[in-house]
């Protein structure tokens, strides 16, 4: 039997507000897991407005994302006295808990406090294996995301950057993967369109939504720019994911792109290096105009536009050329083979801006 379950959404300065008529047909004692930031953040104010909901237990975990850890986690009293599991935190805490709701069987609800990506309204979660290896599960998403626009308004920018660029980078490298293979599922299909969706509603809004987040303001334009990164783009994961090992597929290049610059450039997070794997990822696949477009929105949202943008210069770039080639989310992508010199080249046309429409 085949089946998809969706996220559903509250999205607003008082989204906890519908906790209560939305979680109580799961019971009444919710355990919230969270990182101590999380938890200062947004624990209090979840309590104060989840009624009848009782928050029974909380629990700050600040450990890697591993099934041996959830695990531990599902051994806690906390956890065990708990009808209901609330993650409250970012992408990993929000991962963990997916695993500790499927190794315990209880309902899952997400809170997240950053928006720099759509895991609260997924059921993908990253693991992390031996030797530093991840590995996908295909999970059973959150049963509903509370998506408090006024938590979100006061984080750093650079997380809602970041969101930006994981959601333009999965309607892209969708749609070429979309091209390269034969067959695909009505699932697919519609995970196509509704991420082709989501991006006029991000090159609308990015530029005011992250002044406004810079500002730590809650707007209506912010709200709807967190809305689209975090649940919208959430749903088109869902519709994309067919099986547990496609997500490197679907976001390969701008995944290895971002691991092999994360890893040993400091100062930038990891939207910055999304965004140069975006636009390699484009003009390798000959979207030259489409580059252009997305390198000026940008640089409204202050996301690197040229290597030079992150302190590089091309002769920096050969050996993390060679590294990109090598990482493991380019062993299955559909572009088999990719020379260093390749990315290199393409650097060139990013950087020198070659192409002018």
């Amino acid at each position: 039997m085949e089946g998809l379950t969706f996220t559903g959404f509250s999205v607003g300065a008082n989204a906890y507000r519908d906790v209560g008529k939305i979680c109580s047909t799961a019971g009444i004692n919710a355990v919230i897991i969270g990182s101590s930031s999380s938890l200062e953040a947004a624990a209090d104010k979840l309590a104060a407005q989840c009624e009848p909901i009782v928050i029974s237990g909380k629990i700050n975990f600040s450990g890697a994302v591993t099934e041996k850890n959830a695990e531990e986690l599902s051994q806690l009293e906390p956890v065990k006295f708990a009808d209901m599991i609330f993650a409250l935190g970012g992408g990993k805490i929000i991962d963990i808990c997916k695993i500790v709701s499927s190794i315990t069987e209880k309902p899952l609800y997400s809170f997240p406090t950053v928006a720099s990506c759509c895991a609260c309204s997924t059921g993908l979660a990253v693991s992390l294996v031996a030797d530093g290896e991840v590995k996908y599960l295909a999970l059973s998403s959150p049963i509903h995301a509370f998506i408090d626009t006024s938590v979100l308004a006061q984080t750093p920018v650079e997380h809602l950057r970041t969101g930006i660029a994981r959601a333009l980078a999965l309607d892209i490298e969708a749609q070429i993967r979309s091209r390269l293979q034969k067959n695909m599922s009505s699932d697919y299909m519609t995970g196509l369109a509704a991420a082709q969706n989501c991006v006029e509603p991000l090159l609308r809004t990015g530029a005011d939504a992250c002044y406004d987040n810079s500002h730590k303001r809650d707007s209506e334009v912010f709200g709807e720019c967190v809305k689209t990164v975090t649940a919208s783009a959430g749903n088109v994961q869902t519709l994309l994911l067919e099986h547990s090992d496609n997500a490197s597929l679907v976001l390969g290049m701008s995944n290895a792109v971002a691991d092999v610059l994360e890893a040993n450039i400091d100062g930038y997070c990891r939207g910055d290096f999304l965004a140069i794997g975006i636009l390699i990822t484009l003009y390798y696949d000959g979207q030259a105009r489409e580059a252009e477009t997305l390198k000026k929105f940008f640089n409204t949202v202050g996301l690197p536009s040229a290597i030079q943008d992150l302190g590089l210069v091309l002769s920096d770039m050969d050996i993390y050329c060679q590294m990109i080639s090598q990482d493991p989310c380019l062993e299955n992508y559909y572009y088999k083979k990719i020379p260093p010199e390749y990315l290199l080249n393409t650097l060139r046309y990013i950087d020198r801006d070659l192409y002018r429409w």
